[in-house]
């Protein structure tokens, strides 16, 4: 009985291991990055974020300024301060940077104001070249299309990088 149930274990799995064998799957390889940035419609998202940053780095620029100000008059008057004065005005001193850290990391750190931006310009681009991607691995029946840029390893014969930054250009 014991055998019985081995042979009827292992013959499926031969089967199968021989099926898949001799089944071929079509991968293709992408370089998504490269495609998005150089569509002609990335400079223009390139310089709508770029004129909103400038508007928080200066902004920021402003913070500085004054944090450097207010760190100057304090050097220059801390010995005429009492010492619970002192105490008080580099409290405010610290309150200053913080605010500034906290206005910078908002906007402008990884998660902030303009990283959002940024992705809700570049959203219709990536959804762009997805289409296109998938029309192009339809032509080519590519069964599965990688990003190179997670592999170690990509043999050029699979990268229709070209196929598809040609399409798009066709596509207009």
């Amino acid at each position: 009985m014991k055998i019985f149930y081995r042979a009827l274990f292992i013959f499926p799995v031969v089967f199968l291991c021989q099926y898949s064998a001799n089944a071929q799957v079509n991968i293709g390889t992408v370089r998504f990055a490269e495609i998005v940035t150089e569509m002609p419609e990335y400079k223009t998202v390139e310089s709508q974020v770029e004129s909103a940053q400038k508007v928080y780095q200066d902004t920021i620029q402003r913070y500085q300024a004054n944090l450097e100000q207010e760190m100057t008059t304090f050097r220059q008057q801390q010995g005429v301060y009492p010492p619970e004065k002192k105490v008080e005005e580099e409290q405010r001193i610290n309150q200053l940077y913080q605010r500034a850290l906290e206005y910078q990391n908002a906007h402008l750190g990884p998660g902030g104001t303009i990283a959002q931006y940024t992705q809700t310009l570049l959203q219709p681009l990536e959804k762009q070249v997805i289409n296109a991607i998938r029309t192009v691995a339809q032509q080519k029946r590519l069964a599965i299309v990688f990003n190179e840029q997670g592999a170690l390893y990509v043999d050029q014969s699979v990268d229709i990088t070209l196929d598809v930054q040609l399409y798009l250009k066709n596509a207009r």
